[in-house]
């Protein structure tokens, strides 16, 4: 059995580690994608990636038997707040937007 451990939230550029689990020390590890992964063969690898990302852990065992877990890693894009913005109907900076706000559902802002 494995099981590819808790979800997990990183900032933009950073780093995290996947905590992945075995009961058999004797199982193969294969992690997909091996994008964003130092090695997509070891139990707990560090990831890096730049988007979003759902990891599968494969674990396969004596006989071709196979099991697998999955773990999403949630990249928070940084902020980057317009410090003005012209309502003037032409079209540029009419609205006051800041992109992937919708990522921080906790975020509280005072203007």
């Amino acid at each position: 059995r494995v099981n590819a451990g808790p979800d997990l939230v990183i900032d933009e550029g950073r780093s995290g580690i996947l905590r992945g689990v075995i009961n058999d020390p004797g199982v193969r590890i294969v992690w997909t994608p091996a994008t964003y992964l130092s090695s997509d063969t070891v139990v707990r690898p560090t990831v890096t990636p730049v988007f979003n990302t759902v990891y599968i852990m494969y674990g396969y065992g004596d006989g071709n038997c196979m099991a697998s877990d999955t773990v999403r890693v949630t990249v928070l894009k940084q902020l980057r707040i317009p410090n003005a913005f012209s309502p003037n109907g032409d079209g540029i900076n009419d609205k006051w937007v800041i992109p992937y706000i919708e990522d921080y559902p906790n975020l509280r802002m005072q203007v």
